[in-house]
């Protein structure tokens, strides 16, 4: 039976660009949650205006120190656990957040959300440019402006729930809960594309017979 390499390519290069989509946009719709949630919060008279203000400082403080050291974990941790985890763990974090009853909480917890936001963009990046040819994975990389403006949209829909309901409380939870199935349906498409080898598995730990050039093992 003869198959259709183009059209396999095709479909390997959807499947892989549209998983990466949701698992980025699903980042965006919980890392602008507290912005967008900021006058309900104010209402709800467990944080000021200037623990609000601090709080999204804190996040990008830990964001980006999450950059440094999860780059340096994404060569060594295959992308499917870094993009499951990258939503599971700010998904239950959001879930938790509405039980905080003091601005050190509220901060420390919304500090660990921003480290664990900043896994995905590294494996996205590397999922779309090991396993597409470069015209389609440049246009994929474009498509995640899209995915991350989509992800923000829904936070301010959202928002307006939270508004309605007049309570933060629900923008939480539905947020953290849909971050925490987007995992789970990341997890298990990444694995399918992997056994089937749409996707790549390269993510190695260097062993001291590696480093000799005898070999690796792989996590």
């Amino acid at each position: 039976m003869e198959y259709n390499m183009e059209r396999l390519t095709a479909r390997r290069v959807r499947s892989i660009g549209i998983t990466c989509f949701f698992a980025y946009a699903a980042c965006y719709f919980g890392k602008n949650l507290l912005s967008a949630m900021m006058p309900e919060l104010l209402e709800s008279g467990v944080f000021s205006d200037e623990a609000l203000g601090r709080m999204p400082s804190v996040f990008m403080l830990t964001y980006g120190a999450g950059q440094l050291i999860n780059g340096w974990l994404g060569n060594r941790v295959r992308g499917r656990y870094m993009l499951s985890f990258g939503l599971l763990f700010p998904g239950v974090l959001l879930c938790l957040f509405p039980s905080c009853t003091s601005v050190l909480w509220g901060t420390v917890l919304w500090g660990v959300c921003g480290f664990f936001s900043s896994m995905l963009w590294g494996p996205i990046a590397r999922m779309i440019g090991e396993n597409m040819p470069p015209a389609k994975g440049q246009l994929w990389i474009t498509l995640m402006t899209v995915a991350s403006t989509s992800g923000a949209l829904a936070t301010q829909a959202l928002a307006v729930l939270g508004g309605v309901t007049d309570s933060y409380r629900v923008g939480f939870y539905i947020s953290g809960g849909f971050l925490c199935v987007v995992a789970l349906l990341v997890f298990f498409v990444t694995l399918h594309l992997e056994k089937t080898g749409a996707v790549k598995v390269e993510r190695i730990i260097p062993t001291a017979e590696h480093r000799n050039g005898a070999g690796a093992r792989f996590l």
